[in-house]
């Protein structure tokens, strides 16, 4: 006999009644969901035309919530790992202004670290720079040396600005789930399910990130009309920030 189910105004089917039974046990179906087949004046409810599934599935408690088999392992993580749920399966995205603040902590903290990094490093070069810019704002005259020099500078302590804020980043992430701005204010950077990242994308995602600093900081700002609360970068890696307190 051949099923066809609503989910999201969309009709789906054609249906066996063992794979209509093995979407209910995934959880893909539930009691409320339209089902129709041959013979039906109109769409019904499951619960009123196949009670008889709902009963062999009925899910077990876990946390005083139920749980469908299917959902077990991924709600057991997450809780082991400290995300809130308000039932399985639902994260509590971060939203858009805790992550702003979450990042100017992040952003102070790598801006002394570039300015000591840059110092030690960089010494002769970063006096050079403060000479050349009081002789400009004195009026002097600079050689073509001394200006290419300056922009020299420039272009590259940029580029080690962005590969130290992708390494902080990637590091933090990988090892402990979320940089000292985030964990500061109870964030953690999951993927869609609320598992923690893989070595691997956690340094694609902070390699993404760079890509915010040329969007205008558009690419941040889509959080806050994002339904899951994603940046540009968590678009990119389908990753997610969650509030674990």
């Amino acid at each position: 006999m051949n099923w066809y189910y609503a989910l999201h105004g969309t009709q789906l089917g054609p249906a066996s009644d063992e794979q209509l039974a093995q979407l209910v046990a995934e959880g893909t179906i539930t009691a409320s969901t339209l089902v129709w087949r041959d013979g039906m004046g109109d769409w019904q409810s499951l619960s009123a035309v196949r009670p008889d599934l709902l009963t062999a599935v009925a899910a077990p408690q876990v946390a005083g919530m139920p749980v469908l088999p299917a959902q077990k392992d991924v709600f057991v993580q997450q809780m082991r790992e400290g995300v809130l749920t308000s039932g399985p399966g639902e994260l509590n995205y971060a939203g858009f202004w805790i992550r702003l603040v979450a990042k100017l902590i992040d952003g102070l903290i790598l801006g002394v670290i570039f300015m000591a990094l840059t110092f030690l490093i960089f010494a002769d070069e970063f006096t050079k720079m403060i000479e050349f810019s009081a002789k400009a704002g004195a009026g002097g005259d600079q050689t073509p040396e001394e200006m290419g020099a300056f922009f020299a500078f420039q272009i590259g302590a940029t580029l080690f600005q962005y590969l130290a804020a992708a390494i902080y980043n990637g590091v933090m992430v990988s090892k402990w789930g979320a940089t000292l701005g985030k964990m500061a204010l109870g964030l953690k950077v999951t993927d869609a399910e609320g598992n923690p990242l893989s070595k691997g994308k956690s340094w694609g995602r902070a390699f993404a990130d760079l890509i915010n600093n040329f969007t205008c900081t558009i690419g941040y700002v889509i959080a806050a009309f994002d339904e899951q609360k994603r940046a540009l970068h968590d678009h990119i890696c389908n990753t997610r920030v969650i509030k674990t307190r």
